[in-house]
C-alpha cells in the first residue's frame, strides 16, 4: 500500500475500470472500500442499497479516515460535486436548437428544448385534426391566394365522389 501528501492510502492491488479497489473474497469480487467499511463500520456488505463513499475523492483510496456510508442520493451528489453531469455541458438540442433561458423548461429534472416540446405539439394537433377531417369526410386544400379552405367530401356514390 502507497500513502500520498493527502493521506490517502492507496490499495496496491487489483482495480476495476473506474479506479476502485477490488479484491476476492470468499469466491466473490468485493470493493475493498465496502470490506473496510464491513470491518470498521458495520456495513452489510450484501445490502447494496448503502455505500462506501470517499471524502477524499480518490476512487482507489482506502483509508478507512477517508470513508463513509451512505445511500444512492448522497453517492450521485458526492460523484458530481466536483465534475459535472455531461449533460450540463450542452449548449444544444439533438435537434440544433440552443438551450437558452428562453428555450428551456425542466421536466422530471432534466432540461427540455422548448422549441422541439412547440413542434412536437404542433404535429401532433396537426395528425390529430387530418384524422378528425378524414372521420368527418372534409379536405383541406388551399385555394389561389395560399388560403386554407376546408371543404366537405359528399359521400361516394356509385364510385363517383363529388366536392
Amino acid at each position: 500500500m502507497k500513502i500520498d501528501d493527502s493521506g490517502c492510502l492507496f490499495w496496491c492491488g487489483t482495480h476495476n475500470a473506474n479506479g476502485y479497489a477490488i479484491v476476492c473474497f470468499n469466491y466473490r469480487n468485493y470493493l475493498v472500500s465496502r470490506l473496510i467499511c464491513w470491518i470498521f463500520l458495520d456495513l452489510d456488505v450484501d445490502n447494496l442499497k448503502i455505500f462506501a463513499l470517499h471524502n477524499c475523492r480518490n476512487t482507489g483510496c482506502i483509508n478507512i479516515k477517508h470513508l463513509y456510508m451512505s445511500d444512492q442520493s448522497d453517492n450521485m451528489q458526492d460523484r458530481y460535486r466536483d465534475t459535472p453531469h455531461w449533460a450540463t455541458k450542452k449548449t444544444h438540442c439533438k435537434r440544433g436548437h440552443e438551450f437558452t433561458p428562453e428555450n428551456i423548461y425542466w421536466a422530471e429534472g432534466h432540461r427540455k428544448c422548448l422549441t422541439c416540446k412547440r413542434m412536437q405539439s404542433k404535429a401532433r394537433h396537426d395528425k390529430e385534426n387530418e384524422k378528425r377531417r378524414k372521420e368527418q369526410g372534409t379536405i383541406e386544400t388551399t385555394d389561389l391566394n395560399g388560403n386554407v379552405v376546408i371543404k366537405a367530401i359528399r359521400k361516394v356514390v356509385h364510385g363517383d365522389a363529388h366536392i
